[in-house]
């Protein structure tokens, strides 16, 4: 059994089995929706991807965060908790810009295939076809920016194995799960779209009061793309 596979069986007996984790608005400090370097789709991806997590969005009920252009991502990795503090002259984030563009400049743009979908417990996955790109090349050449700039890695035990893109996080109760779970087996193999991949962002998360939005604080654009490296602390970059 793939990985995916795992990830998969054990997603959907969790949701037959009402084992539902839900997502609470941001905390300063808190584990969830922390300092990130995150790749995002293009447009047209996105409204695919949207498209299918607004198809479990109605299973799953009201209140729950569907993910479009302000948060639909893959996670490279995590460089700490959620904070609200000012990044400006903060050394930690020098270093994290610092291992974005060292990975970005060692890396080639990928483009990846979205094949199926994974509800879990605390939302649903559209996941990345490992028989095409994955980003676990990407991530290696971070990885190993961030052990050369010597910055403590906030991820060291948790080993990322499965790629993918969320398209819905739970906020509350789910009123259908095992409608939830058909669609998911349903739905397992489901051809959704392609993207292409070519720029890493260091991102922070903000609670909209329906869910959450990224904002850029740095992009690089990976392989050295026509273009200068942008610095955009203020306004989230939606490609």
């Amino acid at each position: 059994m793939s990985r995916d596979d795992e990830f998969f069986a054990k997603g959907i007996a969790a949701l037959r089995g009402g084992d539902i984790q839900a997502d609470l608005p941001l905390v300063d400090g808190g584990p969830r929706w922390g300092v990130s370097a995150v790749m995002r789709p293009g447009r047209e991806a996105i409204t695919a991807l949207s498209d299918v997590g607004a198809e479990a969005a109605a299973l799953a009920g009201a209140g729950h965060w569907l993910h479009g252009e302000p948060s639909m991502h893959v996670t490279l990795r995590g460089f700490e908790p959620h904070s609200v503090r000012d990044f400006s002259g903060d050394e930690h984030i020098a270093r994290y810009i610092a291992a974005i563009d060292a990975a970005a400049a060692a890396s080639t743009p990928i483009t990846v295939t979205f094949r199926g979908v994974a509800p879990h417990r605390g939302g649903v996955l559209a996941l990345i076809d490992h028989s095409g790109d994955t980003p676990e090349a990407i991530h290696g050449n971070l990885v190993a920016a961030v052990e050369e700039a010597g910055h403590p890695d906030y991820e060291t035990d948790f080993h990322r194995d499965i790629w993918y893109a969320s398209l819905l996080h739970f906020a509350g109760t789910v009123i259908a799960p095992e409608a939830l779970a058909v669609w998911g087996e349903y739905h397992r193999d489901r051809l959704i779209t392609s993207s292409r991949l070519d720029v890493i962002e260091l991102v922070r998360w903000r609670y909209t009061g329906k869910g959450v939005s990224a904002e850029t604080v740095h992009s690089a654009p990976i392989g050295g793309l026509d273009g200068a490296v942008e610095d955009l602390s203020e306004t989230a970059r939606l490609n």
